[in-house]
C-alpha cells in the first residue's frame, strides 16, 4: 500500500508537470485536476495504510466477483 501511495504521488507530480506543457486551456485544467486527484489519493493512502489495505482488498474482491458474474452471464 505504501508503494502504491508513493507511486500515486509521483504520478501526480509528473501529471502536474505535464499540465504546463499543454497548449490548450481545456487540457491544461484536465491534467491539473488529474494531478490533484493522484496526489490526494497518494496522501490518503499514506495517512492510514492498514485501513486502506483492507479497503483496497475489499474493492478488488468486489471487482473480481462482479467481473466473474458478467463473464458467466455474457
Amino acid at each position: 500500500v505504501i508503494y502504491l501511495a508513493w507511486l500515486l504521488l509521483l504520478v501526480g507530480v509528473v501529471e502536474a508537470l505535464q499540465a504546463f506543457k499543454m497548449h490548450f486551456w481545456r487540457t491544461f485544467f484536465l491534467h491539473l485536476l488529474l494531478a490533484f486527484l493522484y496526489s490526494a489519493s497518494g496522501v490518503f493512502l499514506l495517512m492510514n495504510p492498514l485501513f486502506n489495505a483492507i479497503t483496497l482488498t475489499w474493492l478488488l474482491a468486489v471487482f473480481f466477483v462482479i467481473s466473474g458474474v458478467f463473464k458467466v452471464v455474457f
